[in-house]
């Protein structure tokens, strides 16, 4: 019998600096698929464990070196249940595939001790939280994603993503526009935010 389409455990090793470009033309084939099997190879694309490793080595390279080559990385993908939220909202992601550059990583790693930024260890977690979020909301004003992870006490991170952002010299993808830490309240209270996966605890 046929297997459903899975991610090669490869992939997200892949030495080329177009990483990005890989994963964008990966999910663009998927859409030949039968909607169910298309769903479950986004589902393990967006979940998969593999692609922190290789994430790190990238952005520690990218910090130590202080480079701003323009380079993009794939941090994970959008999951399904979230593409199709966005859809019944008006908003047609062009792929699930979601970057950062290096301009963003040198920036957030230096900006790291404020009071409102992730820390460097919970940065290089980014692929885990995106994959393996406690809640994703959406930015009603913004028109955005939120990525919501537990930290210590009652501080959350968050994970701001641009969906269809126009990445210089790259085309359209989905962007890491901020991660910081918030209170709690900010996400419960704010009626802007509306809930998409998961649960704010």
């Amino acid at each position: 019998p046929a297997r459903p389409l899975m991610p090669d455990p490869g992939f997200a090793h892949h030495p080329g600096k177009a990483v990005w470009a890989l994963e964008t033309e990966l999910y663009q084939a998927a859409q030949a698929l039968h909607p169910q099997l298309r769903d479950m190879f986004v589902a393990a694309m967006a979940t998969t464990p593999l692609r922190g490793e290789a994430f790190r080595r990238w952005a520690e390279e990218v910090v130590q070196n202080r480079a701003k080559r323009g380079e993009a990385y794939p941090v994970g993908w959008i999951h399904p249940q979230v593409l199709q939220a966005l859809a019944d909202r008006g908003i047609e992601a062009e792929t699930a595939v979601i970057v950062i550059n290096d301009k963003r990583v040198v920036h957030s790693v230096r900006e790291a001790k404020g009071s409102s930024a992730l820390d460097a260890a919970d940065f290089l977690r980014l692929p885990e939280i995106l994959a393996s979020p406690e809640a994703v909301l959406f930015d009603r004003r913004k028109q955005n994603l939120l990525y919501i992870t537990s930290l210590l006490a009652e501080q959350k991170g968050k994970i701001v993503v641009e969906v269809n952002y126009t990445l210089k010299k790259k085309g359209t993808v989905n962007f890491v526009l901020t991660a910081g830490r918030v209170p709690k309240e900010e996400l419960t209270k704010k009626r802007q935010y509306e809930l998409l996966l998961g649960e704010v605890e």
